[in-house]
């Protein structure tokens, strides 16, 4: 009798549309070590899959709409080549950690909750159109080097600057700095300090929308949440509202005594 749920096993490349199912958890290396990555993730190889993360360092490139609509997302962790909407429509990936050197147009586009990226390859030569366009919980982000950077690459919502952004880069690379001049979008070299000052003064315990205040509408989100309707465009670090590092429904208690004290 055969096994209805056979292993999977795979080799050093995805191959495209190969891959497309709900899984949770994804091991991106071929052994246990940790140590033998698969080199080449294919396009829509994890499409609307239900990845919850993705640690894929050590791959040389991820194609286009790989992990496009894993609405589960909210981690990711990946280094080489990021092809076209490879990250679009992860309504509710929070952080990601590009060690990358070209980031294709639309790669996270559509991504409404993520809040903090990381770009760590001093190396990284180009940002293409709309790289991360559409991320309205995206106030900053520190750009290495001296890349090409594309129209609309960084920063933009719905064709205008998102609100108090701010774009750092590296005091004496010209290319964000021209970029941010060319767009309109305030400019700062590069400060560890400053950036973790900025991303501090956003932690409001029960602004779960983001817009500095706690209202009825951080109430819904709250509740949508608990009820797993999965709602886009939260701030997760200000849901744990009693403070025990688990949201539940004392959470919603925590958060109607909120709103009666500020009333």
């Amino acid at each position: 009798m055969s096994n209805p749920n056979p292993p999977l096993i795979f080799s050093k490349s995805l191959s495209e549309e190969r891959f497309i199912c709900r899984l949770k958890e994804f091991n991106f290396y071929n052994d246990e070590s940790g140590k033998n990555p698969i080199l080449n993730i294919g396009d829509k190889a994890f499409y609307n899959s239900g990845l919850e993360q993705v640690d894929a360092f050590g791959t040389f490139k991820i194609g286009q709409y790989a992990f496009t609509n894993c609405n589960g997302l909210k981690k990711v962790y990946a280094s080489g080549e990021i092809g076209q909407y490879a990250f679009s429509g992860c309504t509710h990936l929070e952080e990601i950690t590009f060690n990358s050197t070209k980031i294709g147009s639309n790669a996270v586009l559509n991504s409404e909750s993520l809040s903090k990226v990381n770009l760590i390859n001093d190396k990284l030569m180009q940002i293409d159109t709309n790289a991360f366009y559409k991320c309205p919980m995206l106030f900053e982000i520190y750009v290495p080097g001296n890349p090409s950077i594309a129209d609309k690459a960084i920063g933009y919502l719905d064709n205008k600057v998102n609100t108090n952004f701010v774009i750092f880069g590296d005091a004496g690379n010209t290319s964000v700095k021209s970029y941010a001049n060319t767009y309109d979008i305030k400019y700062e070299d590069y400060d560890e300090t400053r950036m973790a000052e900025r991303i501090e003064s956003r932690k409001l315990t029960g602004d779960i929308d983001g817009n500095g205040l706690v209202t009825v509408a951080d109430a819904v989100k709250l509740q949508q949440f608990l009820l797993g309707k999965n709602p886009s465009g939260i701030l997760g670090s200000n849901m744990d509202i009693n403070g025990d590092s688990v949201v539940d429904s004392f959470d919603m208690i925590s958060m109607r005594k909120l709103l009666i004290k500020g009333e």
